[in-house]
């Protein structure tokens, strides 16, 4: 972590913070955490019937970029190779900085998958609760869906196909109907221990606290549900100590 994200701080301040950060080193791995408690499952109307449908044509000029993506999270684990009856197709979705990024389109599926009726947080929540404290503290899960499980049983209902196969997610893909539902509860399940004084907003989570050494004791114990949950967390979008 670059010295400059960190000006804010004095030289104590600075020491008390890396010296929390390194005792939980395996927070900020580079490895895609894990969290298993519970896989999401895709519960779906009796009219559902598996569908076989067509991938979506990719030009020419993106497909070495489909595929590149396509073998990098099956590589992962992330994916597996699949011969599911169902196949959902790809999309190709423009990058910003040029290129594409592989996606599903999963409104079939969904338009029969049950609700899940888990209440979602409001980003209003969040700040009336963190946004009073004096030092904040902010971070981001890495690649966050994809630290959650899909049920082994409901893997085969989000196959998708592209040019080049059928493949089929190991892990929570976005585009899904409750898997935003799925990845709050799992947050909130985590912070529960210590949701006197940290919160979640989707997959930004964060820590208040009214005093500098308060902060720092809120902020081990945050890392320590996170670690033991299997959970990662990306340092390019956490914020330390910042001024309320």
């Amino acid at each position: 972590m670059s010295a400059d994200r960190l000006t804010h701080l004095n030289a104590q301040q600075c020491g008390d913070l890396l010296s929390v950060l390194s005792e939980f080193a395996i927070c900020f791995s580079d490895r895609l955490g894990l969290y298993t408690r519970p896989a999401h499952g895709i519960e779906t109307t009796a009219e559902f019937k598996p569908k076989r449908m067509r991938a979506y044509r990719v030009p020419e000029a993106f497909k070495p970029d489909v595929e590149k993506q396509s073998r990098e999270v099956l590589d992962m684990g992330l994916i597996r190779l699949s011969v599911s009856p169902m196949a959902n197709p790809n999309v190709c979705v423009a990058k910003k900085n040029g290129g594409v990024r592989l996606a599903v389109d999963y409104r079939y599926l969904n338009s029969f998958t049950v609700a899940d009726a888990y209440p979602m947080v409001t980003v209003n929540e969040t700040l009336n609760k963190i946004g009073s404290a004096n030092y904040i503290s902010l971070f981001g899960s890495k690649s966050s869906y994809w630290q959650i499980p899909v049920a082994e049983e409901d893997q085969w209902k989000i196959a998708f196909v592209t040019h080049d196969g059928l493949y089929e997610w190991i892990r929570m893909p976005f585009g899904l109907r409750n898997s935003v539902a799925t990845f709050v509860r799992a947050m909130k399940t985590i912070l529960r221990p210590v949701n006197a004084f940290a919160d979640t907003y989707v997959d930004d989570m964060s820590v208040g606290s009214g005093q500098w050494s308060q902060h720092m004791y809120h902020v081990r114990p945050y890392l320590q549900v996170t670690r033991d949950a299997g959970v990662t967390v990306n340092l390019d979008k956490c914020d330390f100590g910042k001024l309320g």
